[in-house]
């Protein structure tokens, strides 16, 4: 089961942030987002910083059972082009991949959505 929760990046959840996302070169590269050879804890700090601040979003670690962070999703609650929901970006740990994660975050993600 996957628990979302915003994020504050209080305590270790940015280091943990931090591991989600450097565990995932190839995104970066191809996104051009991150240098995906130097994903640093403040390049990160700083891209979820400018996204907490945006109206209309939600930012949101994702947690399996246990508590230990194995995503983290951005939600747009009104995207400019249709007006509805939208899953703005999805990001599980790399270490994990091929475990059906994105699946369940993903899931979680369009529970929230519902529920609004």
């Amino acid at each position: 089961m996957i628990s979302l929760t915003p994020v504050t990046l209080d305590g270790d959840e940015l280091a943990e942030v931090h591991a989600v996302f450097a565990s995932n070169p190839a995104y970066w590269r191809y996104s051009g987002d991150l240098d995906p050879d130097a994903v640093t804890p403040e390049a990160v700090e700083a891209l979820v910083r400018a996204e907490l601040g945006r109206d209309g979003h939600e930012v949101l670690a994702a947690r399996d059972g246990a508590g230990a962070l194995v995503g983290y999703v951005e939600l747009l609650l009104r995207h400019p082009r249709d007006d509805a929901p939208w899953i703005g970006f999805l990001i599980v740990d790399g270490e994990r991949r091929g475990r059906g994660l994105g699946r369940a975050v993903a899931a979680a993600a369009e529970a929230r959505l519902r529920a609004r």
